[in-house]
């Protein structure tokens, strides 16, 4: 996962910089994207066969889709921000990582909140 490598990355340079004033918020921003990550990979899909007996209504199944339109977008937003943020650190520009961190923080918020709207909707519509 490219957001993930480019965080890890990113915490070695502030550590490498002794920023140890953001080194335990983004250890856990770390840890948060970890937690988040394998949350969204062990998820069932919410996929039924075409034979299956349970059959999805097509409303719901319109909303999953939304769902994961938007869980695309987010993740596509958080890849741009923990590029972005790898990027400002390496060239030393340290000014706006509690920013970056917290822009992070609420990404990863609204994708964990996205994933749980749309696992109670898989679930009601099994």
């Amino acid at each position: 996962m490219e957001a993930k490598k480019d965080l890890k990355e990113t915490f070695q340079i502030l550590s490498e910089n002794h920023l140890q004033e953001v080194l335990t918020d983004m250890d856990h921003l770390v840890m948060r994207f970890d937690r988040v990550s394998e949350k969204i990979n062990h998820a069932s899909y919410g996929y039924a066969g075409f034979f299956n007996i349970v059959k999805i209504e097509e409303a719901k199944l319109d909303k999953m889709t939304q769902f994961d339109t938007d869980l695309i977008d987010e993740v596509e937003d958080i890849v741009k921000e923990a590029n972005t943020f790898k990027k400002e650190a390496s060239k030393q520009n340290f000014e706006k990582a509690r920013n970056h961190m917290t822009n992070l923080n609420d990404m990863l918020e609204a994708l964990e909140e996205t994933f749980e709207e749309r696992h109670e909707v898989v679930e009601g519509a099994m």
